[in-house]
């Protein structure tokens, strides 16, 4: 990727928390083996100053039991592109995200899905970007605003549809989760946003919107977007009070520490970015 030593890494689509699984146990492994290389992996969000810091894309597709209705599957299937993972597990499922009948290919539900998260995109900010370097991100390939496009790989959302390609090419990017989060709990929020969409039918905001436009801000640091999720009644009923106090608490002790580490270190001047990284690679025990 564009920073050095950064690496960019794709997961096999799984179903459900066995992807959620398996992006844990690569984290734990790749830094085990490191370690014991003498070397150090981190999937701190931003660990040096002035690059793009690290992302945790969230890539997903909804499917359902029953056949694919779309015959660009089985065409595509036969120029032997198609039998790949992604067809061997969704076999015997139809993804519902995709209609070509509709505008760039995508059907209501994935509308009124990607309207729910956009709805709640600064609230899903404090999952998402769980510590206050994460917001060091925003607009160096990170979304400050909550906005998508297709193929935009600089919005919120990168949809990747269109009515000529195949079923299984139909799927979200969701670019908000810097690589500091957790993978379960943006799974939970994410859902529990995209549900909202479908129950109240939400109507999905134009392509490329900007703040100017009407998309809405993201929060520019973690007490702002703690905030947000506390004020979001959706959220706030889906994930629970008992996890939403559990979970500002543990955010709010940890900026605790990181003042009083960059108190100590920074007088007479104001906070640099690099100030910030080097607190959180010592909070972390992760000296570089």
């Amino acid at each position: 990727e564009y920073g050095a030593g950064q690496l960019e890494i794709s997961f096999v689509p799984r179903f459900g928390l066995e992807a959620l699984d398996n992006t844990m146990t690569f984290r734990m492994a790749t830094k085990e083996i490191a370690k014991k290389r003498g070397q150090m992996a981190s999937f701190m969000s931003f660990p040096f100053p002035g690059s793009c810091g690290n992302g945790a894309h969230f890539n997903f597709s909804l499917w359902a039991e029953g056949e694919e209705a779309d015959s660009t599957t089985k065409e595509f299937s036969k120029e032997g592109e198609g039998s790949d993972v992604v067809e061997e597990q969704t076999r015997g499922k139809c993804n519902v995200l995709k209609d070509a009948s509709q505008t760039a290919g995508m059907s209501s539900v994935a509308q009124h899905f990607l309207a729910g998260i956009l709805a709640h995109a600064p609230a899903l900010e404090a999952i998402c970007s769980p510590t206050s370097s994460c917001y060091l991100r925003h607009g160096r390939f990170a979304p400050a605003v909550a906005n998508w496009g297709l193929e935009d790989r600089l919005a919120a959302i990168r949809v990747k549809s269109s009515p000529s390609q195949p079923a299984s090419n139909c799927y979200i990017e969701f670019r908000l989760p810097s690589a500091a989060a957790n993978p379960y709990l943006v799974a939970a929020a994410l859902v529990a946003a995209g549900l909202d969409g479908l129950e109240k039918k939400l109507v999905l905001p134009p392509p490329q919107q900007t703040k100017d436009t009407g998309a809405k801000a993201l929060p520019g640091s973690l007490k702002e977007s703690l905030a947000a999720l506390a004020a979001d009644e959706v959220l706030s009923e889906k994930l629970g009070q008992e996890f939403l106090r559990w979970f500002s608490s543990l955010k709010q002790k940890e900026e605790e520490m990181i003042e009083g580490f960059l108190s100590k270190s920074v007088s007479g001047r104001d906070r640099t970015e690099a100030d910030y990284c080097a607190a959180w690679r010592s909070s972390f025990m992760e000296e570089l």
